[in-house]
């Protein structure tokens, strides 16, 4: 697997003048990779983020599964942007085993932040995965100032799917169950209780997004009294996961 990536005009067919007949395909060595995450620069700059993962084995014999953060930044016609990583890719490894991307987000002064998840080394599928965000300069280092080296790792509420900031800088993070609330240098300001946790967690949450005033808006659908009934459901949270609203529509579906 590749990072690959598509311009469109504006008509649905694909832009020539971008990368190679409006495609773009770029390899991470012989490691497969996944793209979960693009962003846009002010500047026109593109920037995908997305996961890469491959097998080390040691000299005893003894093979590890490795997954780490990879990212790769294109000019505006689709060729790498060589400022950036390295010949403008780079592989970012925050614990150092399975770490994964699934949120990206540019701050105003260019940085860039990762939203996802880490989970402890040699701890194997029975380590909690852990809350992970990372800022790096616009050159692709870590930004020492946030955090511990650039890198928030903690248990506090599974994987990162969303980022969003706040006027002030401060940071939103949310997954499909619960938000949280950073400070620019990273430290956490605001989390929902264990209590509060389990009462947004209890629908089937598929889907969150922020509103501008920082409240969090989750979407779910469950099957209804038959199986041409479903119930759309969505509720919104203050970050502090009180619950201040609540919406829920039956659709109907046609076989």
């Amino acid at each position: 697997a590749i990072f690959g990536l598509a311009r469109y005009l504006s008509n649905g067919t694909l832009d020539t003048a971008f990368g190679n007949r409006g495609l773009v395909r770029t390899y991470f060595g012989d490691k497969q990779a996944s793209v979960r995450a693009i962003a846009i620069a002010p500047d026109g700059k593109i920037l995908l983020v997305g996961t890469v993962s491959y097998q080390t084995v040691s000299s005893t014999g003894a093979v590890t599964q490795i997954e780490a953060l990879a990212l790769a930044r294109y000019t505006t016609t689709g060729a790498l942007d060589t400022t950036f990583g390295q010949g403008g890719q780079l592989i970012v490894s925050l614990l150092g085993e399975t770490d994964r991307a699934n949120a990206v987000l540019l701050q105003p002064d260019g940085k860039i932040l990762i939203g996802g998840s880490a989970r402890t080394p040699n701890g194997g599928y029975s380590a909690p995965t852990e809350t992970a965000i990372a800022r790096l300069l616009p050159s692709g280092a870590f930004d020492t100032s946030f955090a511990q080296g650039g890198k928030l790792i903690a248990v506090l509420f599974g994987a990162v799917e969303s980022l969003a900031l706040e006027a002030n800088g401060n940071i939103l993070a949310g997954s499909s169950h619960t938000a949280a609330r950073f400070s620019p240098s990273g430290a956490t300001l605001t989390l929902p209780s264990s209590t509060t946790l389990t009462a947004i967690s209890d629908p089937a949450f598929t889907n969150h997004t922020f509103q501008p005033d920082s409240k969090i808006l989750f979407g779910s659908s469950i099957g209804g009294m038959n199986k041409h009934t479903h119930i759309a459901q969505m509720q919104r949270y203050l970050l502090d996961g009180i619950r201040s609203e609540e919406h829920t529509s039956e659709l109907q579906s046609h076989h």
